[in-house]
């Protein structure tokens, strides 16, 4: 298993929407991922369902 469970994306102050962070954590061979924001929780469901159409495990974070 290949996991990432801290990832930013532009809901805070990452550079790529919680799908192309999720589609980017895929590519790189991660099975498990987590979108960790700061504050906010608003690129949740973006991210779990990014997450599940590329057949990756997903639990919900925030920083």
């Amino acid at each position: 298993m290949n996991a990432d469970l801290h990832c930013h994306s532009t809901v805070s102050d990452g550079q790529f929407a919680p799908a192309d962070v999720a589609r980017r954590a895929h590519a790189g061979g991660v099975t498990l991922w987590a979108l960790t924001d700061h504050d906010e929780v608003g690129g949740q469901h973006e991210a779990r369902s990014a997450a599940e159409a590329l057949g990756m495990g997903y639990l919900s974070g925030v920083e």
